[in-house]
């Protein structure tokens, strides 16, 4: 894989299109749609994505499916489920360090994946 190849037959990059949309804050409930449409992804795989905030927690619940096989996929169903904990670190008095650590599970691929989100 090279980091500068563009070319779409042969690069390891991919470019999708990604639309949410957050129903309000007394619903926090946000939707999104992915779609694949240049690079290394040749099935130009989509996704669609439920997440949930809890009003009193620093908590999000998500899950996501594909609708045919893919990336994501062996087929259509869900293949995105997981939690999110949100928190803020305090550094100094002036600045505070935002965490998301995610649990994450594919269930039609069997994986499972820790991730620690740090914003800058």
């Amino acid at each position: 894989n090279n980091y500068f190849n563009y070319n779409e037959k042969k690069t390891g990059h991919t470019l999708s299109t990604d639309v949410s949309y957050t129903l309000s804050e007394q619903i926090p409930l946000t939707i999104l749609a992915s779609y694949n449409f240049w690079g290394n992804d040749t099935l130009h795989s989509n996704y669609v994505e439920l997440s949930y905030s809890l009003k009193k927690q620093p908590i999000k619940l998500f899950c996501g499916a594909t609708f045919d096989k893919g990336w994501y996929g062996n087929g259509p169903g869900v293949v995105n489920t997981g939690i999110q904990f949100s928190r803020s670190i305090k550094i100094t008095n002036e600045f505070d360090l935002p965490l998301d650590i995610q649990c994450i599970i594919n269930p039609q691929k069997e994986n499972i994946f820790i991730v620690a989100l740090i914003h800058l």
